[in-house]
């Protein structure tokens, strides 16, 4: 038997309020349960008994399920429980016996220090997290390459930003032969994707770069040992190619064995030796790679002429410039009578360039704070107390530390999430794309630094300029009708008895703004003893 629709109604409405109670903690929520639920009993007929249509009572019912809401969330931000808080007093009492204090650490963001807190481990955490991702590591530590400004990323005019290898295998060797005037040395490698044998059961798909033996020589790492710098050592094994591992797939793969290097693996079928392993945080080019394999001039000079990869060269003394930015173009004539463009990054630039952007992100945020949230903090007049030149110097000093604490947050933030999405160095095979991290890094930092301001304005004009404590409190005075008779608006209270903040409802010619009113100490019986001695 079907129940009539009235009663599905209520059935309802006490199951909303069963999911609150659940919010409580288990000791208080049998009695809660039956304080709402009666409550509801007394809303449902009241409603029904009242003149009215079906819809506006419906919505009063809703209104008192949803204030259960509330009250449960209250009930949840409330003191520790009884047990913990006799605890700590007794722990408290047995340290103060001793000569010992405890202190008391309250996390909550309405004390300053609760505030400090959290954007301190706000940004120790979206530190690590960026330390944790590759990409997001590389634009926060120092380059690990002693020349970068000079070492420069060669692609073909107009496909910089393309998500491939844009020059080919023929073009490099002949500027090995007709750039000496602008290029001490140059090098080229291929992105590929390889089956690599370990054992006779242990394969895998390994990311690596295909290469000239100067790359590594070339770049000039200060984490590559001599073993794997310039022709690299092959042992006894010198006609076959060499296979450098990355830390991290020597650790997976090969279980962190030392002797693995002079060993001999299969690559794609064909017998490679180990020459060495990199730290992953040697590799800083386009491409996110997992080994690198080098088949010497001879096997490299075998390849076809049309393959495609990615060159790197190292400039002359005479042809760099210390105030260039590091990129320039380099035109070469073709067959045809006319000429390719080629565009020239050096890895100095490209390495800094997600700082580049964030600076300027905020540089933007800055000029439109003023178009999006009021600077004024108020008209605070000036305190009579005998530590006001302390008093102000700490409120500025609380809302510098907030803004020093935040602005690096938000640029760790945006490195992890451009990270997350794979915009850097590698997406999928995608190699030259300063674009692409500029449309994920660029809209993230911009609004990330302007919610951050906005948010530190507005958290510093709700804190009282003596304790720094958020206000609470807050209670409506005056009438709209008598606006310009009187102010209107709403009152704010330091619970420690230091002033009353008055924010208008309607920002008039004579009342444009907060104002704070100090209370002189006569007022301090009316607060608690804790609240008042508190710093």
């Amino acid at each position: 038997m079907r129940r009539p629709p009235r009663q599905r109604l209520l059935c309802m409405y006490l199951f909303v309020l069963r999911c609150a109670s659940l919010l409580l903690r288990e000791e208080q929520r049998g009695e809660w349960w039956k304080e709402w639920s009666g409550e509801l009993w007394y809303v449902w007929h009241a409603t029904q008994n009242a003149s009215g249509n079906f819809c506006a009572q419906q919505t009063a019912v809703a209104a008192f399920c949803r204030g259960a809401f509330a009250d449960a969330f209250w009930m949840r931000r409330g003191a520790m429980p009884l047990r913990a808080r006799l605890l700590l007093r007794e722990i408290r009492a047995k340290l103060g016996r001793s000569g010992l204090h405890l202190p008391e650490v309250r996390c909550n963001l309405t004390s300053p220090g609760g505030c400090l807190l959290f954007l301190a481990a706000l940004l120790a955490s979206s530190l690590l997290l960026a330390l944790h991702l590759p990409d997001a590591r590389n634009a926060i530590l120092p380059s690990p390459y002693r020349e970068s400004a000079r070492t420069v990323l060669i692609a073909r005019g107009g496909y910089s930003d393309a998500p491939f290898p844009t020059v080919r295998l023929e073009e490099f060797r002949q500027w090995r032969t007709s750039t000496h005037q602008y290029f001490t040395d140059l090098a080229f490698y291929q992105p590929v994707t390889k089956r690599v044998h370990f054992a006779p059961h242990n394969t895998a798909e390994l990311r690596m770069a295909r290469g000239t033996d100067n790359l590594f020589a070339l770049l000039n790492s200060t984490l590559v040992g001599s073993r794997t710098s310039g022709v690299l050592d092959r042992g006894g094994h010198r006609e076959l190619p060499s296979l450098i591992l990355s830390q991290s797939t020597w650790r997976a793969h090969f279980g962190s064995d030392r002797s693995i290097v002079g060993r001999v693996v299969q690559v794609a079928g064909e017998d490679v030796v180990v020459a060495g392993i990199v730290p992953d945080t040697f590799w800083q080019l386009p491409g996110r790679m997992q080994a690198w394999i080098f088949y010497g001039d001879r096997r490299f000079e075998s390849l076809p002429g049309n393959t495609r990869g990615i060159v790197v060269a190292h400039l002359r003394a005479s042809a760099f410039s210390e105030g260039s930015d590091g990129s320039f173009r380099m035109s070469v004539p073709t067959d045809a009578g006319g000429y390719d463009s080629f565009e020239c990054t050096s890895l100095a630039q490209r390495l800094q360039q997600p700082f580049s952007m964030f600076l300027f992100a905020l540089l933007l945020a800055v000029l439109s704070l003023p178009a999006t949230t009021s600077l004024p903090l108020g008209e605070y007049p000036v305190y009579r107390g005998s530590k006001s030149l302390p008093v102000q110097l700490r409120r500025w000093m609380f809302l510098s530390v907030k803004l020093v604490l935040l602005v690096p947050a938000v640029y760790f933030i945006s490195l992890d999430v451009a990270q997350r999405t794979g915009n850097f160095s590698d997406l999928g095979a995608s190699l030259y794309n300063p674009c692409l991290p500029f449309g994920i890094q660029f809209p993230v930092s911009f609004a990330g630094c302007l919610f951050a301001f906005r948010w530190a304005l507005r958290d510093q004009r709700r804190r009282c300029p003596v304790c720094l404590r958020t206000l609470r409190n807050p209670a409506r005075v005056g009438e709209p009708s008598r606006n310009f008779l009187a102010w209107n608006g709403t009152e704010l209270m330091c619970e420690a008895g230091h002033g009353l903040l008055h924010v208008p409802e309607i920002a008039t010619s004579w009342f444009s703004t907060q104002r704070w009113l100090y209370l002189d100490p006569s007022w301090k019986s009316l607060f608690p003893p804790a609240a008042v001695s508190a710093p």
